[in-house]
């Protein structure tokens, strides 16, 4: 059978997820049709920020705690009020910044001062070629907090189906906090040793059975990429901002 996949390979040949092709996913996958949303959220006003604009190899642990700062408004970037005169950072909600259109190529990239306040205490905590440990995120987070003379609250948990929980993950979201998400593999092939920022959740009814996505911004496109949770391997971990 022939599918029209639309999914973004990545050098294995592999291709990520996305909305408008979970049907086929579930049906390559496990043999179901008829897939229907029963559960989805995803948090409003989010601004994807893409690694490569900050001219740092490997540093995707990085780009996604500057995204959690940024999108919570724990941190306000100020190359943002100069640089992107459209981006209201002041603004108490996420959901109220608005992008400048300027070509990228004019402006700094979002959030330049905020990364680079992270990419600092990240170097205090061994990133080097290979990035950054997953250990070492959560001092990485807090030490930024403290810096900025905001309280340090954050929380780590590991292992899924231990301290990585569906659960806890769709209610962390339903609270509108985003999660740094770090995982050796994603049991599709397509993610490998990467950090992420979780945004939202999905579930989908079809086969008689429910199947249970994160909504991931993987730092490499502004699209959100949907992973199986049910398949992703134990080996993981989450990060966020408690307060």
């Amino acid at each position: 059978m022939m599918f029209t996949w639309l999914f973004k390979r990545n050098k294995y040949g592999k291709r990520r997820i996305l909305k408008e092709n979970v049907d086929e996913y579930l049906l390559k996958n496990y043999g179901v049709t008829g897939a229907s949303c029963i559960r989805e959220k995803v948090l409003s006003g989010f601004v994807p920020l893409l690694q490569d604009d900050y001219g740092v190899n490997n540093c995707c642990s990085i780009a996604s705690i500057t995204s959690a700062l940024y999108h919570t408004g724990a941190l306000s970037s100020n190359t943002d009020k100069k640089a992107h005169p459209g981006t209201d950072v002041t603004a108490a909600s996420a959901g109220t910044r608005t992008k400048n259109d300027a070509p990228a190529e004019t402006r700094a990239p979002l959030a330049k001062d905020v990364f680079d306040r992270v990419y600092k205490n990240a170097k205090r905590f061994f990133f080097g070629k290979r990035g950054t440990n997953p250990f070492m995120i959560k001092p990485i987070f807090d030490r930024t907090l403290r810096q900025a003379g905001r309280s340090a609250h954050t929380r780590v948990a590991f292992v899924k189906g231990v301290g990585v929980r569906f659960a806890r993950i769709t209610k962390l979201i339903d609270k509108g906090i985003p999660m740094v998400f770090s995982l050796f593999r994603d049991g599709n092939g397509f993610y490998g040793d990467h950090t992420m920022l979780i945004v939202g959740y999905a579930v989908y009814s079809a086969g008689g059975k429910q199947h249970r996505f994160l909504l991931l911004h993987d730092n490499w496109a502004k699209t959100v990429s949907y992973l199986d949770f049910d398949r992703l391997p134990p080996v993981c971990s989450i990060n966020w901002r408690t307060v």
